[in-house]
């Protein structure tokens, strides 16, 4: 079995060449267990933000975003790369959540509501015509009080973003 949760996840290593894109990783993998999947294997991979000080809603977006544009090519890819689903059981996923997850203040600069649900309809179309995988793409809150090291509780206790004047 899997394990539920896994964080600092490469992405993009030596695809370009030996050297390219060592430092790119995905924050947060996690593995859905949520009764709505109905036997689906589903993960959220989560860009993690715990201060206003990591940049931008928008720049974390675009990251998880690329995270998510490089599962599809890799998925779409993993007969041609020989990937094997049991060491890489993300490849073999049914949905993938896409996930902005930081404190509410992160979001207070912005109001991107209307990007966050355009992108979350071109995901999902682009990832269902090109690699056959169910997509979608959220921003959601935390609770910046608990402690770093317990990642799945930040997860659990997450809610969706409410956008300054949305």
């Amino acid at each position: 079995v899997a394990p539920r949760l896994a964080n600092q996840i490469p992405v993009a290593s030596g695809l370009l060449n030996p050297s390219a894109d060592k430092r790119t990783a995905i924050d947060l993998a996690h593995r859905c267990e949520a009764p709505e999947h109905k036997g689906e294997t589903c993960y959220a991979l989560v860009e993690l933000k715990l201060d206003v000080k990591s940049g931008t809603p928008l720049h974390a977006a675009f990251e998880i975003l690329q995270y998510g544009l490089l599962f599809v090519f890799s998925r779409s890819k993993r007969r041609s790369f020989e990937y094997d689903s049991v060491r890489q059981p993300l490849l073999a996923a049914d949905r993938i959540h896409l996930r902005v997850l930081a404190p509410p203040e992160y979001y207070r600069c912005c109001k991107l509501d209307w990007l966050e649900k355009d992108l979350d309809g071109a995901v999902s179309r682009f990832a269902r015509e090109k690699a056959g995988v169910e997509m979608d793409f959220s921003c959601w809150e935390c609770n910046p009080e608990l402690p770093p090291r317990d990642w799945l509780k930040y997860w659990n206790r997450g809610k969706r973003v409410k956008w300054v004047g949305a």
